[in-house]
């Protein structure tokens, strides 16, 4: 599509110059050990968040539904925890919980594993529950959730 066919109202973004700027706050936070935010003004620009939360610390939130979108889209604040535990403690042991509410938190996770940021080889997890007697493989087992969405 052509600029010029869009209609208007619309909002454009250059991902480019969108990723140079957050390049560029990214490495003050790295030079100043300050946390830099994300400040959502009626989910702007929603798409981008993803690509935002690889360079900021998180976002604030007005409301309900903002703080659940920067949850689910983010999932940043939760995995700075778990990355002061490993890294303070590398033999630690977590808790895990399942469902979707943790699905950013253990994407995020995995992400800074791949990125050389954490080390995962000695730390030891629990599940927080678990079904008496389901196989670990079974499809509706705790064990396999995490298989499947984090290890």
């Amino acid at each position: 599509m052509k600029i010029n066919e869009l209609r208007t109202p619309c909002y454009v973004i250059d991902e480019g110059k969108l990723t140079e700027n957050l390049l560029i706050l990214n490495g003050v936070m790295q030079r100043t050990g300050a946390r830099i935010l994300l400040a959502q003004k009626a989910f702007s620009a929603f798409y981008e968040y993803p690509l935002i939360g690889r360079y900021l610390s998180g976002t604030t939130a007005s409301g309900l539904f903002e703080a659940r979108l920067a949850h689910e889209e983010m999932g940043k604040a939760a995995a700075d925890e778990f990355e002061a535990v490993i890294c303070r403690k590398p033999a630690c042991v977590i808790g895990l919980a399942t469902g979707s509410t943790p699905l950013p938190l253990y994407r995020e996770l995995i992400a800074r594993e791949k990125a050389g940021k954490l080390d995962f080889s000695r730390v030891r997890s629990a599940n927080l529950d678990e079904y008496k007697g389901l196989a670990p493989d079974h499809p509706q087992s705790y064990r396999r959730f995490m298989q499947e969405n984090l290890f």
